[in-house]
């Protein structure tokens, strides 16, 4: 019987093999770290683990913002290290433990830009809220050249970053942008992958279980705005797929309206541990500089738009139209009763009003007590003006 042919894998194959390699020869290299299934089934999560969400950014963790040059992404960063120090929800997720050491560094944000933005989000705060923060924030400020570059592709570079992690011990490193930070090319997987492990190397280095929150830049172009949302979400952000490969978490950030740069869409681009959230919109207060859940939002009239197809169409339902529909009626609405006249008054399918009401329900704007039957509206929900009465009149 004739042997076959060696194929081209198998030549290539025994072309690598290392004929002086002997298995059972000692090693002083350290093993991976192996646990019997009984082992990881007794283990248990510390309590103070989770910094946001239900997992969604945890200590010893990496998280991904993407977004668009300009949508704001350093703006968004800042806000959640405000609210988890002061233990206030962000954006509609839960913020957790105790106030956390947290550490930006990025050189596309001014002095100016800085000053004003803090001056705008703690005017909302008392002096003994801003005494918590000015502990547990800290900010790369753009003073010398040097502070202008911060990629880790420079030994002089590298070093300070090590120093600098070393000297105030953050818990959490907010790197600001990625492309600033990379060591190599953007398009490549290895180059990428490198430039993560030497970031992760430097934080943990300082503290072992330091969260890193990593900000990124999202391909432009409608199309690929687009892909914030839905089957394509993986493909939002630039270059390498490594970097979202690498992370747990990836909240993706486009913008809501074009002529409008106050507003943005929040989605869940990847959670490998926490379910993901919503996508919603939200609105820059221009008084405060913090975003809020635009309860005007609607995700299948910003897809129409987005893509083009709306053609001046408006949008089908909104949360708020729910609370001013259920505020006509008294305040509490018979839940079944409800979906019926929304779906005839609104002239959008059951799904639709499913999702409203899921959402009003997660931001706290609508509450079932007793056997769930009927909704009634929050004190939340009634703090917030009608869209559909005068500016003079309340509808509660």
């Amino acid at each position: 019987m004739e042997t076959a042919e060696k194929t081209d894998a198998r030549s290539a194959f025994e072309g690598y093999v290392d004929p002086e390699f002997n298995a059972a020869a000692p090693s002083e290299a350290k093993p991976f770290t192996i646990w019997t299934i009984s082992k990881f089934r007794s283990w248990v999560e510390p309590a103070d683990m989770n910094i946001l969400g239900d997992g969604l950014l945890q200590k010893g963790g990496l998280a991904v913002v993407g977004g668009q040059g300009g949508v704001g992404k350093s703006r968004f960063a800042l806000q959640l290290a405000i609210c988890q120090s002061l233990g206030i929800p962000f954006v509609g997720l839960d913020t957790h433990g105790k106030p956390q050491r947290w550490l930006f560094i990025g050189n596309e944000n001014s002095i100016v830009r800085m000053k004003s933005d803090l001056d705008a989000m703690l005017s909302q705060y008392t002096d003994e809220q801003i005494a918590v923060l000015e502990k547990h924030l800290f900010m790369q400020a753009l003073v010398d050249t040097e502070d202008y570059f911060i990629s880790l592709g420079d030994e002089e570079i590298k070093a300070r970053w090590v120093q600098t992690l070393l000297e105030f011990r953050p818990t959490v490193l907010v790197a600001d942008p990625f492309g600033n930070i990379l060591d190599g090319d953007m398009l490549k997987d290895n180059d990428v992958r490198n430039t993560i492990a030497a970031l992760t190397k430097i934080a943990r280095d300082a503290d072992p279980m330091m969260a890193i929150v990593i900000l990124h830049h999202a391909r432009t172009g409608r199309q690929n705005i687009l892909q914030a949302v839905g089957w394509d979400k993986g493909n939002f952000l630039i270059g390498s797929k490594a970097l979202y490969s690498a992370a747990r978490t990836v909240i993706n950030m486009a913008p809501g309206d074009k002529e409008d740069s106050s507003k943005i869409v929040m989605s869940c681009g990847k959670s490998n541990n926490a379910k993901s959230f919503s996508t919603v919109g939200l609105c820059l207060n221009e008084s405060t500089h913090f975003y809020e859940v635009d309860l005007d939002f609607d995700l299948e009239a910003w897809e129409a738009d987005v893509s083009g197809e709306r053609s001046g169409k408006e949008k089908k339902l909104t949360v708020q139209d729910i609370i001013d529909f259920i505020a006509a009626a008294g305040g509490k609405y018979d839940k079944r009763e409800l979906k019926d006249a929304l779906v005839d008054q609104f002239e959008c399918s059951r799904f639709t009003v499913e999702r409203r009401l899921k959402e009003g329900f997660q931001h706290q704007y609508f509450r079932a007590p007793t056997d769930g039957k009927t909704i009634h509206l929050t004190a939340k929900s009634k703090a917030r003006k009608s869209t559909t009465v005068d500016e003079n009149e309340t509808p509660f």
